[in-house]
């Protein structure tokens, strides 16, 4: 099982580990799979999730992956913070059940033919959830976490070449515009393509 504790705290939000056993995260994961603004930007790589339980299933074998991974690659959950609990609140109770669940970021590092051999980073949030810096800090945060504390520096971005709001995001993360390429790891999608500075300027040889 992976850490319960685990947190990245950010100014306005928590980071932390999705949990199969727990119904409001599955279900959150439902309803940000279904939402409408998510279903129009996704490319179709992520189609809708049924219903709670396959929401569970997606989430055990991602918890399964992260003691693969040393809690590394998969979905973190995004919240908003909430004032410290009062003394009639039970003791035990994680951050992020006080707050509201706006979106997620997540870190892949994909398997295959045509993968790519440096992980991507991205991000999902609902409606409620953008416009107002949230992607940007939650983002920000796990890169700051993945290279402090896992000694990972090269990322990837990708985003609809049409997605103003998404490169607006990768821009202000410090992310470099490298062009637009079919993504085939991705089903052969066209997709803008962004890297972290330093990175080679030969993407062939992280198999982009």
């Amino acid at each position: 099982m992976t850490d319960p504790n685990f947190e990245i705290e950010a100014q306005r939000l928590s980071l932390t580990f999705f949990d199969p056993s727990n119904d409001s995260h599955c279900d959150f994961l439902v309803e940000l799979y279904n939402a409408p603004e998510i279903l129009a930007t996704n490319g179709g790589i992520a189609p809708p999730i049924g219903d709670r339980e396959a929401a569970r299933k997606i989430l055990t074998g991602e918890q399964d992956e992260r003691l693969r991974s040393g809690d590394m690659y998969g979905k973190y959950l995004v919240t908003l913070k909430s004032p410290p609990p009062s003394d009639n609140d039970t003791p035990s109770l994680a951050l992020h059940q006080y707050g509201e669940k706006i979106g997620i970021v997540t870190l892949n590092l994909r398997k295959g033919q045509n993968s790519f051999t440096v992980p991507e980073i991205g991000y999902w949030f609902l409606k409620k959830g953008r416009g107002r810096g949230y992607a940007t800090e939650a983002t920000g945060a796990l890169m700051k976490y993945l290279e402090e504390e896992k000694g990972q520096r090269e990322l990837f971005g990708f985003c609809n070449p049409d997605n103003k709001a998404s490169k607006g995001v990768l821009k202000r993360l410090g992310f470099e515009a490298r062009g637009i390429a079919t993504l085939k790891t991705f089903g052969g999608i066209v997709g803008a393509v962004w890297a972290r500075p330093g990175m080679n300027e030969d993407l062939s040889v992280y198999g982009v």
